[in-house]
């Protein structure tokens, strides 16, 4: 089954508003435009999304290394090809990219403690411990404040669990 890529023109309400506006910065992800067959649904889900992009308190740099963690651990092209020029457009280093993507190489003495206990939280999420370690959770609160932690554990569900289920199941290459 392959799902529609809806369209502003194509579509009423929220839906169209929302496409619109995606569409007037360049471009509708096609996950978006498939997710968009869903009135109901639609408007939540990009509420959150905003929420974990815009709204919280997570700085972008280790969001991105993290959604490129869990993109690369659960073998997501799409998301790859999504966040690594968003992680290029942030400056951040193709050595950073490496070792969010593999995890195999000495880490980079450019990514901080928080960082790299962000990434290590992401890397087990689809492991047998999906547990953030007590230390990881004080790191984080530490350096970007209470909610850090818990807004890790909401960008690792949606990216490392909600979106590539999608992704999936919607047939997007």
């Amino acid at each position: 089954m392959t799902w529609p890529r809806r369209t502003p023109a194509d579509t009423t309400g929220d839906v169209a508003r929302v496409l619109s506006k995606l569409a007037d910065r360049g471009e509708i992800p096609q996950v978006i435009e498939r997710l968009a067959n869903s009135s109901a649904h639609f408007r939540p889900l990009i509420l959150y999304t905003s929420s974990i992009l815009e709204d919280g308190v997570l700085p972008v740099r280790p969001r991105e290394l993290v959604i490129l963690r869990l993109a690369s651990g659960g073998e997501c092209a799409y998301m790859l090809a999504e966040h690594e020029p968003a992680a290029r457009a942030l400056g951040i280093s193709e050595e950073e990219i490496s070792f969010a993507l593999d995890g195999m190489n000495e880490s980079p003495s450019s990514l901080s403690q928080a960082e790299m206990a962000a990434l290590a939280f992401a890397g087990r999420t689809r492991s047998e411990e999906q547990r953030m370690r007590k230390s990881e959770f004080e790191l984080l609160a530490a350096e970007w404040g209470a909610e850090a932690p818990i807004e890790l554990l909401f960008v690792c569900s949606y990216w490392g669990g909600l979106m590539p289920s999608f992704i999936a199941s919607l047939g997007i290459k």
